[in-house]
């Protein structure tokens, strides 16, 4: 989204440099122009770098639980059961259907947004499942360390 935005910017901001820099009191001001441009160029050029590199790494080592039709009913079931929202509880439905078709010994859910899943029926679902609700990436990170030196 920051990246579009950039992009959106510099094409937008492109012409009005450009007429700016043909003007003669504003000549010595050509090099900081350029420096904006190629900045709002850059910085779209390393964040498309950083997200490919992030897509590399998920499709390596990561498993992406699939959402079929029967998650999305699931949801719905999740969504009038519990205060969840309708994308909370498709979250909630998909890591559900994926923990009771690979039945981890251990697992954890990773969410910021944990006052969106704190609630006591998707605490006991995920808990039933050996599933730990972990509202910090640091302590997700901690807790699969700890997980992993067992």
């Amino acid at each position: 989204q920051k990246n579009n935005r950039r992009a959106e910017l510099n094409v937008r901001l492109g012409p009005e440099l450009r007429d700016l820099a043909r003007t003669q009191a504003y000549q010595e001001l050509r090099p900081a122009m350029d420096s904006i441009s190629s900045l709002l160029a850059r910085a779209e050029q390393d964040e498309t770098l950083r997200l490919r590199n992030t897509l590399k790494d998920l499709t390596t080592g990561a498993e992406i639980i699939p959402l079929d039709q029967s998650g999305l009913a699931s949801a719905l079931v999740h969504a009038g059961q519990t205060k969840l929202k309708l994308p909370d509880a498709i979250v909630l439905a998909s890591i559900l259907f994926h923990l009771d078709n690979a039945k981890p010994p251990v697992a954890c859910f990773l969410n910021k947004n944990k006052k969106d899943f704190a609630d006591p029926d998707v605490d006991s679902q995920l808990t039933s499942r050996n599933c730990r609700l972990i509202p910090t990436f640091r302590d997700g990170l901690s807790y699969i360390k700890s997980q992993l030196g067992k």
